[in-house]
């Protein structure tokens, strides 16, 4: 039955949002990893006073590495608090359901509007628990910075400046194009 709405069925009216919504959560969570990237190259280098390259090539790697694996490697250098660790290893879970189960597990939900009510509220906690958990893992950071006697003011600026000088950057170059 299913096959036969694919095939005559027109783009359902809730199939943007519900792509729109996903393709936001994806996002999400790719913000967290790279957050854990750093967090571990942030650690390497302020905790066991790791030369710069070191710590360069440790984010590089970091940066290529899935969630589950950036969080065994932090277990074993530089544990997260309890709970914190505990939510991020489910929001992977919730992300993998996202990427890898969603359509599967829910084929109906894509073309028929009103069973997509459950799936909606799902990516919605979601999108939760990622501003929670980026929240948490913020005061983390802030944490470690000020611990290591970093004036979080400055470091906020030179962020905010980087990330101006990334977008400007990105700008330029698909100018270009």
């Amino acid at each position: 039955m299913l096959a036969e709405l694919r095939m005559t069925m027109d783009e359902p009216p809730h199939f943007n949002e519900l792509c729109r919504q996903v393709g936001c959560v994806v996002l999400q969570a790719q913000l967290i990893e790279s957050t854990l990237a750093a967090y571990l190259a942030t650690s390497l280098r302020l905790e066991k006073s790791e030369a710069m390259t070191q710590v360069q090539a440790a984010l590089e790697s970091a940066n290529r590495q899935t969630m589950g694996t950036l969080m065994q490697n932090i277990r074993k250098q530089f544990p997260l608090p309890p709970g914190i660790d505990d939510r991020i290893w489910k929001l992977k879970d919730e992300r993998n359901w996202l990427v890898h189960r969603l359509h599967r597990e829910n084929e109906s939900v894509i073309f028929l509007q009103d069973q997509s009510e459950h799936v909606f509220r799902r990516i919605e906690a979601i999108a939760c628990e990622i501003s929670s958990v980026m929240t948490e893992l913020n005061t983390i950071g802030d944490t470690l910075m000020s611990k290591h006697g970093f004036d979080l003011l400055e470091v906020r600026n030179l962020a905010v400046e980087n990330l101006k000088a990334v977008t400007a950057n990105k700008c330029r170059t698909s100018l270009k194009k």
